[in-house]
């Protein structure tokens, strides 16, 4: 069995980054880097994308895709991570969670959760960035670096064009013209609906300006885990680790000590006479 990629950086509680459809590992640096601060963080590139676009899953849904990074999980020696997840991540983490392989979840607007209208949308704007990554990327370099193409090239992940430099901006236009499971993944989660009942803290933040997956959503996301933290992410597009990752810090860390916080409870609980 093929290995995924993985970025390992910092010591301590894991923390496990897992990134949407089309996109790759680092377009968590941003998080990553403060994260690190008391924590081991582990970005992965999903089967068939980034670095990991050699490995193979016969049909990735996301119940499939959170079964392979279980395994991945214990053959890295890891137990019960913090899982922060963006988009198809974000899903991947609600499920993790939901079998009980997550200690903490923080998905930032999560996939499993759009309904009929809303799912042409997302299946129409998917499409539009993968069609246009099929152009030379030295024609799409040419279009990022200038001032309008940059921002034509920001608006279908990110609400802020500024913080997207050329060379991500790049990276990302490389990361969905070259992933074989594009198309496969998309199909196979077309219908997917998260139904699980996480049954650790759990926070769902979803962006205002999410252009892939509406922040109307969330009225279901609240329907379907009544016990989930939600949150919305202001000024922020589809992919808000990069217009800003103070704010997913701040999130990821409030959950994650919530979690310890309910876990030293239960071990002090337990250890009473």
């Amino acid at each position: 069995m093929s290995a995924l990629a993985v970025t390992r950086t910092g010591s301590g509680v894991p923390v496990l980054l897992v990134h949407g459809l089309g996109h790759h590992r680092h377009t968590w640096a941003p998080v990553a880097r403060r994260l690190t601060d008391g924590h081991e963080v582990l970005a992965i590139d999903l089967p068939g994308f980034g670095e990991s676009r050699d490995v193979r899953l016969r049909w990735p849904t996301v119940p499939a895709l959170a079964d392979r990074i279980a395994r991945e999980l214990e053959r890295w020696g890891i137990d019960r991570p913090h899982v922060v997840g963006n988009s198809l991540g974000g899903a991947i983490a609600l499920e993790l969670a939901a079998r009980g392989r997550a200690r903490s979840v923080t998905a930032l607007s999560p996939g499993g959760f759009i309904g009929s209208p809303d799912r042409l949308q997302t299946i129409g704007a998917l499409t539009a960035l993968r069609l246009r990554s099929l152009l030379p990327l030295g024609l799409q370099h040419a279009i990022i670096r200038s001032r309008a193409g940059s921002r034509v090239y920001a608006a279908g992940l990110y609400a802020d064009h500024r913080r997207l430099t050329p060379e991500a901006a790049l990276a990302d236009a490389v990361a969905i013209k070259y992933a074989p499971a594009f198309e496969r993944t998309l199909i196979a989660n077309t219908t997917y609906g998260f139904r699980g009942a996480p049954p650790v803290p759990t926070t769902i933040a979803w962006a205002d300006r999410d252009r892939i997956l509406p922040v109307s959503t969330v009225r279901r996301v609240r329907e379907r885990v009544p016990g989930a933290r939600v949150e919305i992410l202001e000024r922020c597009g589809h992919v808000p680790m990069v217009d800003a990752p103070d704010a997913i810090v701040r999130l990821v860390r409030e959950t994650i000590a919530t979690a310890d916080g309910s876990e030293a409870d239960r071990l002090l609980t337990a250890a009473r006479p």
